[in-house]
């Protein structure tokens, strides 16, 4: 009986820990911020203005080209320049970036009143995408929305898999965005 409480409990300590490590690697964190007063009824167009000089210029691409689907199919039209309000994208792409989990290995002996150890540790790496889109008033210059997002990223990825990972990420991201009105 007292084996089966033992098993039942080192069940239970594999399962927690299963999941704590699977919500350590989780990627995706948006935030969103806005100004409550800004009418957003009175927008119907808008331009993106490029910022993403440092960045990979076909993943700047696709960044471009997923915020404009989604704008577009929240109902909003894109102008070459002068829209009712601009959207910036700031993107940076990250290589090699430390994961919060390691991976380690050790021993250890000793007697009585002595001890020795050693171990040695392998802390992983992800590459990451982080994306910034703002929303601004082009007349008074002054940003009334915004989301900043960040997720794992393989740069090494066939250029489909790519685009898809950054549509998504756009989408995630303006998923709050209100929809124009007619």
């Amino acid at each position: 009986m007292r084996y089966n409480h033992r098993m039942r409990a080192s069940l239970l300590y594999t399962i927690f820990f299963a999941a704590l490590f699977l919500a350590a690697c989780s990627g995706k964190s948006v935030s969103t911020d806005y100004d409550p007063d800004f009418p957003v009824t009175s927008l119907h167009t808008f331009s993106v203005i490029e910022e993403n000089a440092a960045a990979d210029p076909l993943d700047a691409q696709r960044t471009e080209e997923a915020v404009t689907a989604v704008f577009e199919s929240k109902g909003y039209r894109r102008v070459a320049e002068n829209g009712d309000f601009e959207v910036r994208c700031r993107l940076r792409l990250l290589r090699d970036v430390p994961s919060n989990v390691s991976i380690g290995f050790g021993f250890g002996g000793g007697s009585r009143n002595m001890g020795i150890s050693m171990g040695t540790a392998k802390t992983l790496t992800h590459d990451e995408i982080h994306l910034r889109i703002v929303a601004v008033d082009p007349k008074k210059r002054r940003v009334f929305w915004e989301a900043e997002a960040g997720d794992d990223f393989d740069f090494d990825a066939p250029p489909a898999v790519k685009t898809d990972a950054v549509r998504r990420l756009v989408a995630t991201m303006l998923k709050s965005f209100p929809k124009a009105r007619s």
